[in-house]
């Protein structure tokens, strides 16, 4: 029988400390094994017995490892991620947590962290007639996204998890959602940053409506035109805490093995440079490709508003290409809202309007109601979009007529609205 490879790989590495490291347990370790320790803390002052051995550590792995699909997230992958976390976040033998792409998927032409979520699948099973595994793979990754925030926040009664992604390559949609929520997120000068959902019938969701609406025009201008962020443009933009080259990134994976921290290993990742006149030269070149390019000082608050609608952006960009001193900008940002839903872009704006001002599950049930609605008719955009744009490749949506925004967004069947629990306010 042909061996098929595990689309996503988990695994604990134990950490192996330098001699003046052995005692040192990270931070969120001892948060999480004060508990397990305070109540012999008084006796243990009153004996002669000898110090304890070091308690012995380890450190989590998540790898995505489908590259053929460019690492897209199906249900299992997500459930597996969900499952891992739970497990490891009660451990205080886990003291942090890296998710990133196999090696398979890095090493390639176009390096990979994950395109998103596979929604071809939802849609040729939706088509068949099972919109409940469409339901189920969305309902499962807005639980993961709230898990990853919560254990970022500490708030999840846990005392919280470390948890950083290395996002060194694609990182669009879904693959946002399995990074944005943690604690840290590294990008390198390979990482192309999207939300790029309109464009097939969808909206930026696992909590798009949350993340984006904090980043102002910025963050309206790239839900509605799903427009790319590269290398360090995505960590100035505020979608990544660290930049670190990916010629960098083995030390980084190995400073997690010594460390035992996320924390002082990306400190000494971002720290490192390379020795030599050569490395010198090579560090240039990378950095200047890595630069992104994407012009910041554009006032896109001049368009991209939140008190207006879908028309007054669109005009907003067409007006701005006929005399503006950045016109190639502007009609470039005309051309992506012309690819997108008009019904999309009405969903998503509606959404961001809401997320500026509700903590990160309210964003989250809003969207499932979305989903809910989307993904039970076969005839919705999102059915139309994926298929022309992703199954069939026509590249040419034929689609439905302008959807009234507001029934999207009204409260669902009590069984059917997505249950969090409690209350998290995030660090955006």
């Amino acid at each position: 029988m042909k061996h098929v490879p595990s689309s996503i790989r988990t695994f604990l590495v134990p950490v192996t400390p330098c001699d003046d490291e052995g005692l040192v347990l990270s931070r969120s370790a001892a948060d999480r094994g004060a508990h397990q320790t305070s109540q012999h803390s008084a006796s243990a002052t009153t004996t002669n017995h000898p110090p304890p051995a070091p308690r012995r550590r380890f450190v989590g792995h998540i790898e995505l490892n489908r590259p053929r699909a460019l690492n897209a997230l199906d249900v299992y992958m997500v459930e597996t991620i969900l499952k891992t976390l739970h497990d490891w976040r009660i451990r205080a033998d886990v003291t942090g947590v890296v998710v990133r792409a196999s090696a398979e998927s890095t090493t390639t032409s176009r390096p990979v962290f994950c395109s998103g979520g596979d929604v071809k699948q939802v849609v040729t099973r939706g088509l068949r007639g099972d919109v409940e595994w469409g339901l189920r793979y969305f309902t499962s990754e807005y639980h993961m996204n709230m898990t990853m925030a919560r254990l970022a926040s500490k708030t999840d009664g846990s005392g919280g998890l470390d948890v950083v992604s290395v996002n060194d390559g694609i990182t669009f949609g879904g693959g946002v959602g399995i990074s944005i929520h943690n604690r840290y997120q590294v990008c390198t000068e390979n990482t192309v940053f999207s939300m790029p959902e309109c464009p097939i019938g969808l909206f930026p969701d696992v909590g798009g409506s949350y993340f984006l609406s904090r980043r102002g025009a910025l963050g309206l201008y790239l839900a509605l035109t799903g427009a790319r962020l590269h290398g360090r443009d995505v960590q100035r933009a505020g979608f990544a805490t660290h930049f670190i080259r990916s010629s960098r990134l083995p030390g980084l994976i190995a400073a997690m093995a010594r460390h035992g921290s996320v924390e002082l290993a990306l400190r000494e990742a971002s720290a490192e440079k390379t020795e030599g006149a050569d490395d010198d030269k090579e560090d240039d070149k990378e950095e200047g490709n890595a630069a992104g390019g994407f012009p910041f000082d554009i006032d896109l608050g001049e368009v991209f508003r939140y008190d207006v609608g879908v028309e007054e952006i669109v005009e907003g960009c067409r007006r701005k290409a006929r005399g503006s001193t950045a016109a190639a900008f502007w009609k470039e940002a005309d051309e992506l809202l012309g690819r997108s839903s008009p019904t999309s872009l009405r969903i998503t704006l509606e959404l961001m309007k809401r997320g500026r001002a509700m903590p990160l599950e309210e964003c989250l049930r809003n969207e499932n109601r979305v989903i809910q609605r989307l993904v039970r008719d076969r005839s919705s955009d999102f059915y139309v979009g994926v298929t022309a744009r992703l199954i069939d490749r026509t590249g040419s949506p034929r689609w439905g007529p302008v959807q009234n925004t507001g029934r999207f967004l009204e409260p669902l069947e009590p069984n059917l609205e997505l249950q969090l629990g409690c209350t998290y306010s995030g660090r955006f």
